[in-house]
């Protein structure tokens, strides 16, 4: 079979995902994977092939059972990864777990010994969290490794905060070294909207700019030592992971095998952060970094051969642009729920900047115990800060708002792929399924019928009113909830908010008005010319309720 590893680590997965389905009932997720590989077996015809593919299933669900029943014990040792106002989150032996009560100071990168407390099961499953321990007493270690790492990080985004004030020198740690933390709001909703806020936090692309810095100036062992520290120094992400272990992979291959295939590694990178890390597939960051580098590795090189006819670089940055968004625009629209139309003016005129000052703050890092040299970094980074900040001002000017994409776009997304490798196939009849779909996406974008979300919790009242590409949100909140009433803003892609609203708000739908809803009663009237009759939506569940208005009638929905 060619490219065992990519069907090794889907069966990985799929063991990984039953185990969440059947919530950790290990025999029922072992028969489910058996049929499976009986159904693989009688398509394939391979026997021992089958055998391998179900033993890997069967070491994903060993590997989740194993990472989420583990049981803390008195005297464990836990890594403190991040502290919040009234959290703290840290790891034991390779597991997430929220620490609570006498946690006041503790601090990032501390590794401390829990002497008492209470550890209760509390598992959440996509964020690969086991449960809290409340802590009573514990005991600071002495500094280790990664402590001196974390102290050291903290140090130095200090000290380019500092020397480059907090909004340019936020942007250089982020870029640098993946801490957004810094980062105001309205920035990081600009780069979003140009379809790089993956550059604010570490990724493969920074990891291999690293690699080459230090390949260029040094050796390649020189160079897989420096890209291990720098994994090191941003935390492990699951996105430089990757990458250190197919730039590893590529390395070894072309010294010892000669020849190297991109696809298996990054599946192998893959099957190995999945068996380490169970839940890692349904992070959200893990998967953007796996899709969009298995879309590049797929379709790069056939996009750029569509578009030969550009100079090299502009050819270069397009068609990596385009052949990563590949299976990201389906992905985000099961999950994210936002499509940046802006991704190509990002990726062409920002991503240059970026890599320089990347390369720039790296070398300042490691030369910042050298004062003068120092300096003369911080006023390059100055520089290409100005020059950043000047092209994003432009870029957001002529740049369309992100857009809001439900699951049916990306179903017709994966539909064309399929028809399209179908077609490929000689499976001509297939090719006019997408134009069936495509009526169902403009039916699901454009509103033929008003719809009416009625919404009502302990942070917001809101009635949202869609129609044709259209919609208004009425919403009544204490000026704490704002942040709130943004989210709720992007997830139902919100045109006009009218806030506070008093008495009865006319909306024109054709001929009739719909009376939106006056928080202070429970219905709202439609025909406003004619009060004789109305109907009567009750808004005491504090789940949002939706309905649709067809010829006049109203009907519930959810």
């Amino acid at each position: 079979m060619e490219r065992p590893l990519v069907f090794y680590s889907i069966s990985l997965f799929l063991g990984c995902f039953f185990s969440i389905i059947f919530n950790e009932n290990i025999y029922i997720t072992v028969i489910i994977m058996l049929a499976i590989h009986i159904i693989i077996y009688l398509t394939l015809k391979e026997i021992k092939f089958t055998i391998i593919m179900f033993l890997f299933s069967i070491l994903g669900v060993i590997s989740f059972n194993l990472y989420f029943s583990f049981q803390p014990k008195a005297g464990a040792l836990i890594r403190i990864n991040n502290k919040y106002d009234y959290k703290v989150e840290g790891t034991i032996k390779g597991r997430k777990l929220i620490l609570k009560n006498n946690i006041k100071k503790l601090e990032e990168g501390q590794l401390i010994k829990v002497e008492s407390g209470d550890f209760k099961r509390n598992v959440v499953y996509e964020k690969g969290i086991i449960g809290e321990y409340n802590i009573q007493h514990y005991v600071l270690q002495n500094r280790d490794f990664r402590s001196k790492i974390y102290n050291l990080k903290r140090n130095i985004n200090n000290k380019f905060i500092n020397s480059l004030g907090k909004k340019r020198g936020s942007i250089v740690v982020s870029l640098c070294f993946g801490d957004s933390s810094y980062l105001e709001k309205e920035y990081k909703d600009n780069i979003k909207k140009l379809g790089v806020i993956h550059a604010l936090s570490v990724s493969g692309f920074h990891l291999a700019l690293v690699y080459k810095i230090f390949e260029i100036i040094f050796t390649m062992k020189f160079a897989i030592i420096a890209s291990y520290l720098y994994l090191a120094f941003t935390g492990f992400k699951y996105s430089t992971i990757r990458a250190f272990i197919m730039i590893l992979v590529l390395k070894l291959s072309d010294k010892f095998y000669g020849e190297y295939d991109s696809l298996s590694s990054i599946f192998l990178a893959f099957l190995i952060i999945l068996f380490l890390k169970p839940y890692a597939f349904m992070e959200i960051g893990f998967m953007l970094s796996f899709l969009s580098t298995l879309g590049i590795l797929m379709f790069n090189k056939k996009i750029s051969k569509y578009i030969y006819f550009l100079p090299s670089k502009l050819n270069s940055a397009i068609s990596l642009s385009l052949s990563s968004q590949i299976f990201l625009i389906p992905y985000s629209s099961f999950t994210l729920k936002e499509l940046s139309i802006g991704f190509l003016l990002g990726n062409i005129f920002l991503m240059p900047i970026f890599s320089m000052i990347i390369i720039i703050g790296v070398i300042g890092a490691i030369l910042c115990p050298f004062k003068y040299i120092f300096n003369v970094v911080v006023l390059v980074l100055k520089n290409l800060c100005i020059i950043l900040e000047g092209a994003t001002y432009i870029l957001i000017k002529v740049c369309p708002d992100l857009i809001y994409i439900e699951e049916i776009f990306g179903i017709f997304i994966i539909s064309i792929y399929i028809c399209f490798m179908m077609y490929k196939a000689g499976k001509v009849k297939y090719k006019y399924l997408p134009l069936f779909l495509l009526v169902a996406v403009f039916f699901n974008a454009y509103t033929v019928f008003p719809k009416v979300y009625i919404l009502k919790n302990e942070k917001v009242k809101a009635s949202i009113i869609k129609y044709k590409d259209e919609s208004i949100m009425y919403c009544d909140y204490d000026l704490e909830e704002g942040k709130y009433i943004i989210e709720l803003k992007d997830n139902f892609n919100i045109d006009k908010v009218i806030t506070n609203a008093k008495g009865y708000l006319p909306i024109h739908i054709k001929e009739n008005k719909l009376k939106a809803i006056n928080f202070y009663k429970e219905y709202f009237h439609k025909n406003i010319d004619n009060y004789e009759g109305y109907d009567i939506i009750c808004m005491k569940s504090n789940d949002y309720k939706e309905y649709k208005i067809i010829f006049g009638k109203i009907f519930r929905i959810r």
